[in-house]
């Protein structure tokens, strides 16, 4: 079998441009063989001197292509005499083609090109090289990396490619998301930023910050913390309502004060400091407090004008402007970054950044199931977006995003904004935006890995079809269930469109998209994917956060459900209680409160004294042993029957805000309980299944301040026994 393709226009590539080659021996090659019926036809070629990255490169191309072709291919220091060679990095195109170069390429551009009876791939440093092995192993081979531990990887004894001539710069120069991936997933689909695990290996990450938290953006306090200068000068921070503050009741952070020039004289200080600090930092953010403009920004008379007269931003931009020529100085390496977030969104009115500073404009108001560039008559942010990016692109020299993939209030529910992605960032690098942030660290959010993939793929190339590419990863990823999975998508998508849902960074769980009909339709398609799966393990795994999104669903607005269900007459899909369906969601639903420790304190109590002695009080003495409430006693070398006692302390979390009646929920207890908590008996359980959650009430004055004892006598007289599932504290 072969694959050939003539690599001029071929299909998944935008912006293919031909490399303009000085030498005029240089020929294309109209067929090139890599491999025939299983025997290597070429050598692999990298420099002796080569870096981590490009080593790295040349040994992943070699060790995909035994494993495509089944050849024996080899990494070697200098080209073949006797046979073709794939050149890999510009010092081993050099070798043989001494005249060209990376000029043109930037850090992340790539060259693809058969010329004489070679391969050459190669480009910019640090991370070109590795890019174009991984281009040229996704197209024309087929190669693809679809998640950690997922991947196709075709199998083509003989492997034929045809004329290739590809010259490649990505438009946006920096491509991240949070989704958790590893260093090899990131290279191989070519995400460079800072939330990568990127090594030297991997072709490093684009920027580097000081660190994550506090260092990456909303940074003036982290520079100026109120708790070091605020006693002393209260100038610095905002004037509101007459007095400086650095907290308002609306939130806890104000701004500062940007037109004290004490204030910046001293902020530059502590920033110079932090870069001495930290030399490999070279990308600094100085930015806004996280807040959302009045009250918390500065009144005082000259911060009024001067946002008067320039916009919010036009005074931030001033005072940042001030910030980086005197940084520059002696940092002159490394990037600088502001925010347009919130009450700075909107460019200003005459001030122009610095070349050098970077902005990063955020997104959190828009509607995440339509198109940036498309207007909404619910939400007037949405609109200003639009205009405010093309504003931005009119004055800004370096223009990024900052955009948000995922719900972050209702991690769990179905959240169908993938059909926009492509439209929003074709928008975006249309409008000179060369980097994009999706911020996407919540847990458990909808089909992690799809999104991560799409988002990838069309950061790579905003001219691809996100259609064809949620296709193409839904029967790559979930096999057998792919057509199943893919409806599930679409059922979504369809249904959001057509309800005008606005779907926001916390849209909630009574939208009009997650209505009765759409959520049973959804639940049997992944029944029918289940099916599929023919007890598949991988895809069965595979399966399991697309179901748990539709049961999250179904608990967080049950009681709507419910009664939608009745009037319609649907009939419905699964269990009939809240708790019941609560139970099937790991981690727990949004019924769960607090989910207790896996180690309590366990003591047999042979003589069954425990209770007299009110075993439940006090400290626990050297006589308890600590014991996992994730399996029974008898199977964590407790070689005993009869009655023993669990105990453990918990608090409430001090955010439970209002009047809610509280259980306990044992995952399963094998043997009658007796359950006590702060000394006093609540409940006493016998005849209860030994494998199915139990339920106890608690009482409703529980203190949220208060550190609560929980006490479990469990007695059982023969085989298993004890508490052997997790126990939560549900609503």
């Amino acid at each position: 079998m072969q694959l050939g393709y003539f690599h001029r226009g071929i299909p998944g590539w935008a912006f293919v441009l031909a490399l303009t080659f000085t030498c005029a021996a240089l020929t294309t090659s109209p067929a090139f063989t890599i491999a025939e019926n299983g025997k290597a036809k070429v050598a692999i070629v990298i420099d002796s001197a080569a870096t981590s990255a490009r080593r790295q490169a040349a040994e992943d191309l070699a060790k995909h292509l035994v494993k495509i072709t089944g050849g024996d291919f080899k990494v070697q220091f200098s080209p073949a005499e006797d046979r073709p060679n794939i050149l890999v990095g510009q010092q081993a195109v050099n070798m043989i083609y001494p005249e060209l170069n990376t000029e043109g390429l930037g850090t992340d551009g790539i060259v693809i090109r058969t010329a004489d009876d070679n391969l050459l791939l190669f480009g910019g440093e640090p991370r070109g090289t590795l890019y174009a092995v991984y281009s040229f192993l996704d197209d024309p081979i087929g190669c693809r990396w679809w998640a950690q531990g997922a991947s196709t990887i075709p199998s083509i004894p003989t492997l034929v490619i045809g004329d290739m001539d590809v010259k490649y710069v990505p438009l946006l120069e920096y491509r991240d998301f949070q989704f958790k991936t590893t260093g090899a997933w990131a290279s191989r689909n070519k995400v460079n930023g800072y939330e990568q695990p990127l090594e030297s290996i991997d072709g490093k990450k684009k920027f580097n910050y000081i660190a994550h938290n506090k260092w990456s953006s909303h940074t003036f306090w982290t520079l100026l913390p109120p708790a070091v200068y605020y006693e002393d000068h209260p100038e610095y921070y905002s004037l509101i309502d007459g007095k400086r503050v650095h907290s308002v009741p609306k939130n806890k952070h104000t701004s500062l004060c940007l037109t004290n020039e004490d204030m910046r004289k001293e902020f530059v200080k502590n920033c110079r400091l932090a870069l001495w600090w930290h030399p490999w930092a070279d990308l600094f953010s100085i930015s806004q407090v996280d807040e959302g403009g009045e009250p918390n920004r500065c009144m005082c008379g000259p911060c009024t004008a001067a946002e008067e007269e320039d916009n919010p931003s036009g005074l931030i931009v001033q005072f940042v402007n001030s910030v980086v020529e005197e940084l520059k100085k002696e940092f002159p390496d490394v990037t600088y970054q502001t925010l347009a977030y919130h009450y700075s969104q909107a460019p200003p009115k005459k001030t122009r950044p610095r070349d050098d500073v970077m902005i990063q404009l955020s997104s959190i108001g828009c509607s995440f199931n339509t198109p940036m560039y498309e207007s909404r008559d619910d939400n007037p942010r949405h609109n200003q977006f639009h205009e405010d990016l093309v504003g931005w692109s009119k004055v800004c020299n370096r223009l990024y995003v900052w955009d948000y993939a995922v719900n972050f209030t209702y991690h769990r529910l179905p959240h169908p904004n993938l059909r926009t992605f492509g439209k929003n960032i074709r928008f975006m690098v249309e409008h000179s935006v060369t980097g994009l942030l999706e911020e996407s660290d919540t847990p458990g959010c909808e089909m992690p890995e799809l999104r991560a993939w799409l988002m990838a793929r069309m950061m790579w190339n905003p001219y691809l079809d996100a259609q064809d590419l949620i296709e193409e990863f839904c029967r790559g990823f979930y096999g057998p269930m792919g057509e199943h999975l893919l409806a599930y998508v679409n059922l979504m998508h369809d249904a959001v469109e057509a309800s005008g849902d606005y779907l926001n960074l916390s849209s909630p769980p009574d939208a009009k998209f997650l209505s009765i009909e759409n959520l049973t339709k959804a639940w049997q398609i992944l029944d029918e994917a289940e099916v599929a799966a023919n007890g598949h393990p991988a895809y069965l795994a595979r399966l399991r956060n697309p179901r748990e999104s539709v049961l999250y669903a179904f608990v967080s607005a049950f009681d709507r459900l419910r009664k939608e269900a009745e009037e319609t007459g649907t009939e419905w899909p699964l269990p009939e209680t809240q708790l019941e369906i609560n139970d099937l969601l790991d981690p727990p639903g949004p019924l769960a409160v607090l989910t207790l420790p896996e180690k309590w304190k366990f003591k047999a109590d042979a003589g069954k004294e425990g209770l007299s002695k009110r075993w439940f009080e006090g400290e626990a003495d050297t006589s308890w042993v600590p014991i996992s409430v994730m399996d029974d006693w008898t199977s964590q070398g407790h070689d005993y029957h009869g009655s023993a006692w669990y105990r453990t302390r918990f608090q409430l979390p001090a955010d439970l805000a209002g009047e809610h009646q509280l259980r306990l929920k044992f995952g399963a207890i094998d043997g009658e309980a007796l359950v006590i908590l702060n000394g006093d008996t609540i409940a006493k359980l016998s005849g209860h299944p030994w494998d199915k959650p139990v339920y106890v009430d608690l009482p409703r004055d529980l203190d949220l301040n208060e550190d609560h004892q929980l006490a479990v006598q469990v007695t059982k007289n023969q085989y298993a026994a004890g508490i052997w599932k997790p126990v939560r504290i549900v609503k």
